[in-house]
């Protein structure tokens, strides 16, 4: 059973990498003079982009399907989440360079992760009392740590209100212009009566995994671009190995598109298929539905004074009012969540 099910696997792999864009190829042989037409494209794109504002809510669905035979191998806090739909809703904003994501945390308050161009910060709002409470802020520039951190974050919020422009979550842009970035063949093909241009790479290799990106490498993987459609993204896909957990996945994932904005498409759907070489049998299908709420997101609501709170003073000693919003608000939310539970007990007494 295990042989058969790896079998499978390996065909249908096989399969999804010689079957995507199943139109006719115009051209398989790299064309040295498409692919400087690909980098300036994207270039340009993300110039276009840095003056884009907008705000898309997400419904995410994520499953894990398994081969029951194999069910021994997946670790015992991932079981349950086996052949059952997660749904998450949550929003990403964007303005230019600033991101926003809100939602519902694990413990009902509404959450906000937020940077601009100075500052990043994170609040937590309870929904009984609209009372505000402080996680974080931190400057921005002033310690690569806190940087990297926030990049992570970022990446997030970018990659899904920017899906078309982003690869895995990293901005394409920043992706081609990495010394990882190793280009092995750019062509046109012919997909829906129009001509897309397929670029074929790898990023970093084993020997020296790459810094970026959580120290993922990439090998055999393919992007197609619309050039007609400042260059998004309409499908990617291969394989990826992480040099943290050493573990490889294979990755397909295709977009689908509604109206643009100021010229710029953007991507209305988010089909993505995951599955491991590790475990047989084992896939994880994850698909992003997106609304656009706002095609013009104010920009006070990157900053802290939007929630009722002051703006941050990172001058010598400054950061110490923000220690005492901080531990005052983590208190305000203890002693709120100690009256519920109160009062809950009372109305179960009587």
């Amino acid at each position: 059973m295990c042989r058969f099910a790896t079998f499978i696997r390996i065909a249908t792999s096989i399969f999804l990498l010689t079957t995507m864009l199943s139109d006719t190829i115009l051209g398989q042989d790299h064309d040295p003079a498409l692919q400087e037409r690909f980098l300036t494209g994207v270039s340009q794109a993300a110039q276009k982009l840095e003056r884009l504002s907008l705000r898309v809510k997400c419904v995410r669905t994520t499953q894990y399907n398994f081969d029951s035979s194999q069910s021994s191998v997946v670790p015992p806090e991932r079981r349950a989440e086996l052949g059952k739909p997660k749904v998450t809703t949550f929003e990403s904003a964007v303005r230019g360079l600033f991101g926003m994501q809100s939602g519902l945390s694990k413990t009902g308050n509404q959450y906000f992760r937020v940077r601009n161009s100075v500052y990043a910060f994170a609040i937590e709002r309870t929904l009984e009392t609209n009372r505000t409470s402080l996680q974080f802020v931190e400057q921005l520039g002033a310690d690569p740590s806190v940087d990297e951190k926030v990049a992570e974050i970022e990446e997030n919020v970018r990659g899904t209100a920017l899906a078309a422009f982003h690869v895995r979550g990293k901005a394409l842009s920043d992706l081609v212009k990495s010394p990882s970035f190793k280009i092995r063949r750019v062509y046109a093909v012919q997909a829906g009566g129009g001509e897309l241009v397929r670029v074929e790479f790898d990023f970093g290799d084993a020997a020296n995994p790459p810094k970026q990106h959580a120290s993922f490498t990439y090998t055999d993987n393919f992007l197609v671009c619309d050039p007609g459609r400042e260059w998004c993204l309409t499908e990617y896909g291969g394989l990826m190995h992480d040099h943290r957990s050493k573990e490889d996945s294979m990755l397909n994932l295709t977009l689908g598109f509604g109206n643009s904005i100021n010229g710029i498409p953007v991507a209305t759907k988010v089909e993505l298929t995951n599955s491991s070489p590790r475990v047989a049998g084992t896939t994880v299908t994850s698909t992003h539905t997106m609304e656009v709420m706002d095609q013009d997101v104010p920009a006070q609501e990157f900053y802290l004074t939007h929630y009722g709170l002051p703006e941050p003073n990172f001058s010598r000693g400054g950061n110490r009012s923000w220690l005492v919003y901080l531990i005052g608000g983590v208190a305000c939310l203890g002693i709120g969540a100690i009256l519920i539970k109160r009062r809950n007990g009372r109305v179960n007494i009587s």
